[in-house]
């Protein structure tokens, strides 16, 4: 950090814990992002089927709120699909189970059949599990989530960078780990629009036009430039 003529990292909050270690250091974020080419116009139709709640990559711990959130909308008759394309930690099935939640897991597929899944769910799950560094993880998927033009309900910091990205962009809501009552009420608002023939929208275009490559790549080459 020291020695290097200029430092990139992905988000404010890793920004400020490297300026921590060598606070004379030149250091920039560029954040993750999408490719507008991987998301042609127009957009396929929302599933009508079911309603779907989708998680595409890597789950890395039981997600107990969310679980119990789906358990009380089950009890009310309010049944939601969660479909996680990508693995899961031992134990989500029995967990699942006990609650009367219907989950299903695929493993991974190609990049395109997971963008397919983003565009066709009624609402994309985000989760940043309680790291102690968990204000500056912003999952990769979170821009491909914006890019889908589907509503995201966060769950993790809500003061952390993932949840200002989705909130600054108009795409969703996020809410803390254990606040079960707030995950069901965004569950339910969102299954009853879907129910009645509007499902609730995500980001729009212009709101998310700084995450995408080409602008990060004119960024980078700002930087570059500065040497």
């Amino acid at each position: 950090l020291h020695r290097a003529d200029r430092v990139v990292t992905v988000s404010e909050p890793l920004r400020r814990d490297l300026l921590a270690i060598a606070p004379t250091a030149r250091i920039d974020v560029v954040r993750n992002g999408f490719d507008p080419a991987d998301f042609p116009d127009p957009p396929p139709p929302v599933r009508t089927d079911r309603f779907e709640l989708a998680y595409v990559g890597s789950l890395y711990a039981v997600p107990e709120t969310l679980l119990d959130a789906l358990g009380r909308l089950h009890e009310r008759g309010e049944d939601v699909t969660l479909r996680v394309v990508g693995s899961v930690p031992e134990g989500v099935h029995e967990a699942a189970a006990r609650r009367g939640v219907v989950v299903e897991i695929e493993p991974a597929v190609p990049h395109a059949g997971a963008v397919d899944v983003m565009r066709r769910a009624a609402l994309l799950l985000l989760v940043v599990e309680a790291w102690s560094y968990a204000a500056g993880v912003v999952p990769g998927k979170t821009f491909e989530y914006l890019a889908s033009g589907r509503p995201v309900l966060g769950i993790g910091p809500v003061d952390g960078e993932a949840a200002q990205i989705v909130a600054a962009a108009g795409a969703g809501e996020t809410v803390a780990h254990g606040d079960v009552d707030g995950v069901a009420r965004l569950l339910s608002a969102h299954r009853a629009a879907w129910a009645a023939g509007q499902p609730l929208t995500g980001a729009a275009p212009g709101a998310i036009t700084e995450y995408a490559r080409p602008a990060q790549a004119a960024r980078v080459a700002d930087l570059l430039r500065s040497l």
